[in-house]
């Protein structure tokens, strides 16, 4: 009898609550930017942490970056104004695991919440050379690459080193670029995902690119 008592305490100790978090579900909300417009948005809804299923609608609101300025004065090209694809680049899932989950597309997220809009502006030449190549990168999914190109072409403060001319510019990130590109061959090849040919053409086409005049002008902006 102390045992069947032991066992229904157990019982309605454990399963009812867990009935509870299956019915209702735990909450998952994060952060997902758009390569499509640049775009960010803030989600949140209540999934099941055992089968996943979802048990409520998904509320979507928009996220802002400060980075209006590369759309708007078209260093980047939208492909769609309503925006088809995106990419998470954190999650929180509060009984899963209450911390948050980091995802690819934050190598570019970051730059994107932290003066790349200031640096824009102030050297918009250089901005028409990096901002077109950054969101190839981006559609392609290859955020991972971003950051060591980010990191040259953007300086500390979000200032010019040595205030390079679009042509020095030009001349440093296009080998970087293509690297890239390399780099994302590679890793093709190794995991036969069919895309070799596809980067080791871009690697090409950003040869080219480097070797091409620039207007070797200033570009201090306003």
């Amino acid at each position: 009898m102390k045992n069947l008592w032991a066992y229904l305490l157990v019982f309605f100790l454990t399963v009812p609550p867990l009935l509870i978090v299956e019915f209702y579900g735990s909450s998952v909300s994060g952060y997902e930017f758009s390569p499509d417009d640049f775009s960010a948005r803030e989600f949140s809804y209540r999934r099941s942490p055992f089968t996943q299923t979802l048990r409520s609608d998904r509320y979507n609101q928009p996220y802002s970056f400060e980075c209006s300025a590369m759309t708007a004065k078209g260093h980047i090209k939208v492909v769609t104004s309503t925006p088809k694809r995106w990419d998470l680049f954190r999650e929180t899932n509060s009984i899963d695991d209450p911390l948050s989950k980091d995802f690819d597309a934050r190598f570019l997220t970051h730059f994107l919440d932290y003066g790349a809009q200031q640096w824009t502006v102030s050297y918009p030449k250089k901005a028409t050379l990096l901002w077109p190549e950054i969101a190839k990168l981006a559609r392609a999914g290859l955020y991972l690459h971003i950051p060591p190109i980010m990191l040259s072409a953007i300086g500390d403060h979000y200032t010019d080193f040595s205030d390079r001319s679009p042509a020095q510019f030009k001349l440093e990130i296009g080998p970087q670029l293509a690297q890239a590109y390399r780099t994302a061959a590679r890793i093709a090849e190794i995991n036969d995902d069919g895309n070799q040919l596809r980067w080791l053409a871009e690697a090409e086409r950003l040869d080219r690119w480097t070797d091409q005049p620039t207007d070797s002008g200033s570009d201090n902006g306003p």
